[in-house]
């Protein structure tokens, strides 16, 4: 028995097909995702007023 779960550990540990899949997805989404995190931490609250702005300017034109 030990045998056998020894034998299905090791063929499982030299498979490697797909582990660069893996990697690459985690790596595009790290490269997309934390500029955007750097730029929201740092801007935020100008953004959020520009998004005010917009959007009471927008509001306002639709009511008139």
């Amino acid at each position: 028995m030990l045998n056998q779960v020894l034998a299905k550990l090791s063929a499982f540990h030299q498979d490697e097909r797909g582990a660069d899949e893996g990697i690459n997805k985690l790596m595009i989404f790290a490269l997309i995702a934390l500029p955007l995190i750097a730029i929201i931490a740092g801007f935020g609250k100008q953004i959020v007023s520009y998004a005010k702005t917009q959007w009471s300017t927008t509001m306002g034109s639709a009511v008139k």
